[in-house]
């Protein structure tokens, strides 16, 4: 990808995070909950992030652009250690469900969703 693609990119998802700052959703409580993002033109991924307030998620995103942003299904007691000092509270059950393998067919029939 060119540099200009880039800025543009990154100058339109800055306008979307400002503009839609309150449909970002993290569940409570949002202190013990890890969030990660892919940041940069590398797309690295950074883990083990613990924010006290959705205002300051929000402000992270509009501030640093990136690519993919993410937060744990688990609650932690410590959500910004490494997973094995983290303490597990609880951990929510979750889907995730790509569309784009709903065409796809399942054994005889193929998967339709209305």
């Amino acid at each position: 990808m060119i540099e200009q693609d880039i800025r543009f990119l990154r100058s339109v998802s800055a306008e979307y995070y400002t503009k839609q700052a309150d449909l970002v959703y993290v569940p409570p409580p949002v202190n013990k909950r890890e969030i990660g993002f892919m940041i940069g033109h590398d797309k690295v991924m950074v883990r083990h992030k613990s924010f006290d307030s959705m205002d300051k998620i929000r402000r992270f995103l509009i501030d640093n652009v990136p690519w993919d942003a993410y937060h744990s299904c688990s609650v932690y007691e410590f959500p910004e250690k490494p997973i094995d000092e983290k303490r597990e509270l609880w951990t929510e059950l979750a889907f995730d469900i790509d569309p784009n393998r709903l065409d796809q067919e399942w054994g005889n029939g193929s998967i339709y969703w209305i």
